[in-house]
C-alpha cells in the first residue's frame, strides 16, 4: 500500500471514530456504578466545631462553591432568622450574612442549581398566625439576593420538597395554613429559571404530605415519608400521622410506589440522602425523635444501621453529602428551645 493511501485511510478511520464517538455522547447508556464517596457509611462521628453556627431548626443546607451552606431558620426562643452560613469543611462556620434580603424565614426550601443558591416559600410567622409564602430567590454568593419572582405560580406553601434535578428546580407538596385551616398539597412543578413555573401534575401519586426532602438517586427523584393528617395548635402545624412509604420518578408526572411500609417507623421531619448508590434515611418524629439510620439499595427493603447514632434523638436535621463526607447537621431534640449546633459525619 503507498503511504498517501495508507495515511488516507487512517485519516478516514479517525474521522469516522470521531463522529460516532460525538453521537454516542448523546445517546442513552446504562447507568454506570456509583463512584464511591465514603469508605465506612455505618460509623458516625461528631465533629469539634470550632466557629459554630447559630443553632436553629427548619432551616435549610446545600452545597454551592465547594462549601456547604445553612440558610434561615427559627432560634431557640422562638425567633426566625435570615441568617446564611457557610463552611468549607463543617468546623468553621462563616456568617456570610445576618440579614438576607429575603428577610426571616423557615420552612422554606434552597435549592443550588444554575451556578446559583435558590430560596424558595417558607414563612416568616412561628405560630399561627403562620403565613406560607410563594416568592423565588436567588444569590451567586450568599450575601446578595435578588428576588426572581414575588409570586410564583403554585400555591405558597411551606414545608414542602425541593431539589435540583435534570435541568430543573423542582417543587412538590407542602402545607399552607391559615388560623385553624390547613392545605396539603401533592402538586409537582418545575422551572428552569426560577421565574416561569409548570404544573407537572396537580396530583401526584404519592399521597398529599409536609415536612420531606426529596432525595435524588440513580437519575430519580424519591419522596420518602414526611406528614399527613394535621391540625392547628397554637404553635403551629402538628402532624398527628406520619408516613413510611417510598416514591421514585424520572420525570415528575409519574411516581411508582417502591413501598407502602419501609422498615423504619412512619415518621415527619425525617432526614435522607444518597451515596454510592444507597439511599438512608433516618431520625425524625414519631411518637417521639429519633436516633436512627436505615439504608436501602433499592428503595425498597431497608436495613438498619443503629437505633442509637448520635446519643440525641433528633428531627428536621438537614444532610449534605460534601467532599468525601455524609454530614448530619443541627436538628432539635425537642418541638420548641432544643435546636443543635452539632455537626456528625460519616468518611
Amino acid at each position: 500500500m503507498k503511504k498517501s493511501h495508507f495515511w488516507s485511510v487512517c485519516a478516514a478511520v479517525f474521522f469516522f471514530v470521531v463522529i460516532i464517538s460525538g453521537c454516542s455522547s448523546n445517546s442513552p447508556s446504562a447507568p454506570s456504578a456509583p463512584v464511591k464517596t465514603l469508605s465506612d457509611p455505618f460509623t458516625w462521628k461528631q465533629l469539634t466545631v470550632t466557629n459554630p453556627f447559630t443553632p436553629a431548626d427548619w432551616n435549610d443546607a446545600v452545597v454551592f462553591n465547594n462549601k456547604m451552606w445553612l440558610i434561615g431558620g427559627r432560634k431557640i426562643g422562638g425567633e426566625i432568622i435570615a441568617e446564611v452560613w457557610s463552611s468549607p469543611d463543617g468546623a468553621d462556620w462563616t456568617l456570610v450574612t445576618g440579614n438576607a434580603a429575603f428577610g426571616p424565614r423557615f420552612r422554606h426550601q434552597a435549592v443550588a442549581f444554575g451556578n446559583k443558591i435558590w430560596v424558595i416559600g417558607g414563612t416568616p410567622n412561628n405560630g399561627s398566625d403562620e403565613t406560607a409564602l410563594n416568592d423565588v430567590w436567588s444569590s451567586t454568593n450568599g450575601a446578595d439576593w435578588t428576588l426572581v419572582t414575588g409570586n410564583a405560580a403554585f400555591a405558597a406553601r411551606y414545608s414542602f420538597g425541593a431539589c435540583s434535578y435534570g435541568g430543573k428546580m423542582w417543587v412538590m407538596g407542602g402545607c399552607e395554613s391559615d388560623v385553624g385551616y390547613t392545605s396539603l398539597y401533592n402538586d409537582v412543578w418545575s422551572s428552569t429559571d426560577g421565574v416561569t413555573w409548570t404544573q407537572v401534575t396537580s396530583a401526584a401519586a404519592f399521597p398529599e404530605r409536609c415536612v420531606f426532602k426529596p432525595v435524588i438517586h440513580n437519575n430519580k427523584m424519591y419522596v420518602i415519608g414526611g406528614g399527613r393528617d394535621s391540625y392547628e395548635t397554637y404553635l403551629g402545624m402538628y402532624y398527628t400521622w406520619g408516613d413510611n412509604d417510598v416514591w421514585s420518578s424520572s420525570n415528575g408526572a409519574d411516581w411508582e410506589q417502591l413501598t407502602g411500609n419501609a422498615g423504619f417507623s412512619p415518621r415527619t421531619a425525617l432526614t435522607a440522602f444518597s451515596a454510592d448508590g444507597r439511599l438512608f434515611a433516618g431520625f425524625g418524629y414519631t411518637s417521639n425523635e429519633m436516633d436512627d439510620i436505615w439504608y436501602s439499595d433499592n428503595g425498597k427493603l431497608w436495613t438498619l444501621i443503629s437505633r442509637d447514632i448520635t446519643g440525641t434523638p433528633r428531627f428536621r436535621a438537614r444532610a449534605l453529602v460534601f467532599n468525601g463526607r455524609a454530614w448530619i447537621i443541627g436538628g432539635s431534640s425537642c418541638d420548641e428551645g432544643c435546636a443543635l449546633a452539632e455537626v456528625w459525619y460519616a468518611d
